[in-house]
Formats: structure tokens, sequence, C-alpha cells
């Protein structure tokens, strides 16, 4: 049985890693996909996917730190769909490649998942279902790893802000946050593979990093009716890590 009966859910940041394994998830449990990304060809390749398995899905090409495209990407994807379910994942990296100010990286990192998140809410209306946040264990339950100070701040920030909303709506929708330890992808494989975060990863209860899928597989439970008691959690997936 699908873990969803009906509607759309907006995933941002689906071209890749996390967000692609949950878009291609929730579609096979039954909701449609409104995919954000502002990589077009990632974007094009996941739609083909989930429509080749007989899944529901359209690509939207947004970057989060747009405040008029985010705007515009949501009129759009409650056009496409009922999208009752909302996930943010898309953000900036923890070691980003540029600089960045830690106001500006607050801005992106926290701003855009308020941005998408309020106006998700205005246009939903009654009918939001539930939100899912990725924090981190960088800003939840262990301040170390980032190389840069705003990112978990932000991501302390965006765990509270998923309280908030829990608390404030009354349960509806029902708000969580994820927190995520270190998860093989693209962009974090480099990383992950250096002999001093095998190292850390050899210590933690699980003694390894998490695949893409695993993190998603938590991301969709707690979106889905099955964790219809489950809100205002933040969930560490690290497998024991902060814990050591």
């Amino acid at each position: 049985m699908d873990l969803f009966e009906h509607g759309a859910v907006i995933i941002t940041g689906a071209g890749k890693g996390i967000g692609r394994a949950t878009a291609l998830t929730a579609a096979q449990e039954g909701l449609a996909v409104a995919a954000w990304d502002r990589d077009s060809v990632a974007l094009d390749e996941l739609v083909s996917v989930i429509g080749a398995a007989g899944g529901t899905a359209k690509g939207f090409v947004v970057d989060v730190g747009d405040s008029s495209a985010v705007e515009t990407a949501l009129d759009a994807s409650f056009a496409f769909g009922d999208c009752r379910y909302l996930v943010n994942n898309a953000g900036p990296l923890s070691r980003p490649t540029s600089p960045m100010t830690f106001e500006d990286g607050l801005v992106l990192a926290m701003g855009s998942v308020y941005q998408v998140t309020t106006g998700w809410l205005k246009r939903a209306g009654d009918d939001a279902e539930s939100v899912v946040s990725l924090s981190s264990i960088s800003g939840t339950t262990w301040a170390g790893g980032a190389s840069d100070i705003y990112y978990p701040v932000a991501k302390s920030a965006i765990a509270a802000y998923m309280k908030e909303i829990a608390v404030r709506h009354r349960g509806r929708p029902r708000a969580n946050a994820v927190a995520p330890g270190g998860t093989i992808t693209a962009r974090t494989q480099d990383h992950i593979n250096t002999p001093g975060s095998l190292e850390q990863f050899a210590r933690s209860p699980l003694g390894r990093p998490a695949e893409a899928q695993e993190i998603a597989d938590v991301i969709c439970f707690l979106l889905s009716p099955r964790a219809s008691h489950v809100n205002g959690v933040v969930l560490p997936v690290d497998g024991g890590y902060a814990i050591t």
C-alpha cells in the first residue's frame, strides 16, 4: 500500500542527492512531485525517471535564494497539483565552494526555508498536511564539522522553526525536521572520503555515513499519514554518530 493516498509534494533541491532520492521515493509512494532545483538538466532527468516508473512529476527551475522566483514557482506548483506536502531540502553547503558572509549564509539557508514555507502555508491553507525541513546534526546535537559558522546556526534555526510551526498551527500542518549526519552524495563525496572523516565515521555505532536513500525514507515517513502523531520533532538520522 502506498504511503500517500493523494496530493502533491513540493521538494526543493530535488535534482540531486537527498532531494532526488526523496522525490523518487515520494513518487513511488503515490505523490505527484513538484521538483524544484537550479539545475534544469537534473530536473529533466528526474522527471523522466519518475514518468517511466508510472509516477507524476514536473520540474521547476528555481533558486530558493531568489524571492520573486520562489513566489512564481509556488504559484506554478499549486497550478500543477494539490501541494499539501512540502520538503525543504535546498540550501548551501556546510563547506561552500566560494566565500560567504555570516549574514548572507544565514539568509540563504534559513531565510529561504522561511519564505518557501510561509508561501506554501498561505496557498495550501487548511489543506496543508505536512512539512519536513532538513536540519543537520551540525546544528542540533553536535556543532562541529562545518567550515562556516552560519551553517550550524542556520540548521539550528530551521529545527526551531519547525517546532514553532507545529505549535503555532496546532498540527495543521504537522511540521518536523530531519537532522542527517554525514551523507554520501555527489557534492559531499570528496569530503566524506578524507582520512579525518573516515576516522570519525569509524568511531560511530554504525561505522559509516548514510546513503541518500536512508535519509529520504525517513523524510517520506515523517511526511506521511503513518507519522500522524509525530509533530514538532527533530529526528537525527546519523547512525548514532552524535552520541559518541
